[in-house]
């Protein structure tokens, strides 16, 4: 049974399916869109297709009226709905919004990070999926070595700070290495730099003091820093690392050294006595005038044994106001 209408090309030029297959294929006697061809010739000499017997046709095959035929749109946006024509007028073609709504399902798939208003399950979401502790104590920064009270209260202000910055842990490991990487490095060339000014203040000692006398007063200042340390009940240690503004430390100055050497010669000679009060002095000062009036009363009575005593309670009045007993003195005859 001959099929009038169909989808397939004709091969004879004269085949009367011609109109069929145009109605069919309307896109081909025009061009619309990226994928138009030519129209195509028609048959140099078309024939008028012959009276078809209904018998041999078939009631199932579609009957198509050319003049019925619904044409392709050229605007592919024409059977939108209004509300979705603002959107599609941003897209040149089908391909273009396809493609679109591909990398917005793509970017759909990946982390966002939230906005500020953004609720607390997107927030912890995007917490999760990059990595963030859930506490700001959950920061592991795998340190070596045990560590200090110090060392553990500077972590815990990190982790704080990471925390409140969204960081995710591999990257607070990371900058937590950096900083420590820094921290030593500056530390290293600090001691160095210490190093070289004590050595330079040493230095400026040897060229002052000439011979044995660099020594010498080295041993006196170092005895009279000790001994005042012990004195006053503080640890040699805590006076050492004294800092100035400039960094340096107080004890590696030279002018430190040039002042406890001399506080070290006088406490040698036995001139530097302890420190009193103006009331405690003046009271010392009554107790001398009065031994020595008490002095010249037995020499006068010829007391000599009792005035020796007396000289040795002068002597030692003497010597607690911080000045050089005299020797011998306070021997009668």
């Amino acid at each position: 049974m001959m099929e009038l209408y169909t989808n397939e090309r004709p091969e004879n030029p004269y085949d009367p399916s011609w109109l069929a297959y145009w109605a069919e294929n309307p896109h081909l006697l025009r061009g619309v869109g990226a994928g138009a061809v030519e129209p195509e010739d028609p048959p140099d000499d078309p024939v008028e297709p012959k009276d078809v017997d209904p018998k041999d046709v078939d009631p199932k095959d579609p009957v198509i009226d050319p003049k019925n035929a619904d044409p392709e749109p050229s605007d592919w946006r024409a059977d939108l709905p209004d509300d979705l024509r603002k959107t599609a007028d941003r897209f040149s073609s089908k391909e273009d919004a396809i493609r679109a709504i591909e990398g917005f399902r793509k970017r759909e798939s990946q982390v966002r990070v939230p906005g500020k208003n953004a609720s607390d399950d997107e927030i912890s979401a995007y917490r999760k999926a990059v990595g963030i502790p859930e506490k700001a104590e959950d920061y592991d920064f795998q340190a070596e070595g045990e560590l200090t009270d110090e060392m553990k209260a500077s972590q815990a202000e990190w982790s704080q700070r990471f925390h409140s910055l969204n960081i995710p842990n591999n990257v607070a490991k990371e900058l937590a290495q950096m900083v420590n990487e820094d921290s030593e490095k500056m530390m290293a060339a600090q001691v160095e730099a210490d190093k070289a000014f004590a050595d330079a203040q040493d230095d400026a000692l040897h060229q002052e003091w000439k011979g044995d006398d660099y020594e010498k007063n080295k041993t006196l200042a170092n005895r009279a820093f000790t001994d005042i340390a012990q004195r006053a009940g503080v640890k040699l240690d805590d006076l050492t690392k004294i800092e100035l503004k400039d960094g340096r430390f107080l004890m590696d100055r030279a002018e430190m050294s040039r002042l406890f050497a001399v506080i070290g010669r006088e406490m040698a000679e036995g001139t530097l006595g302890p420190a009193m009060s103006d009331s405690e002095r003046d009271t010392v000062e009554d107790q001398i005038r009065d031994v020595r009036k008490q002095i010249a009363d037995a020499q006068s009575e010829g007391d000599s044994k009792r005035a020796n005593k007396l000289f040795q309670k002068e002597q030692s009045l003497i010597a607690k106001m911080g000045n050089k007993p005299i020797v011998g003195a306070g021997r009668a005859a």
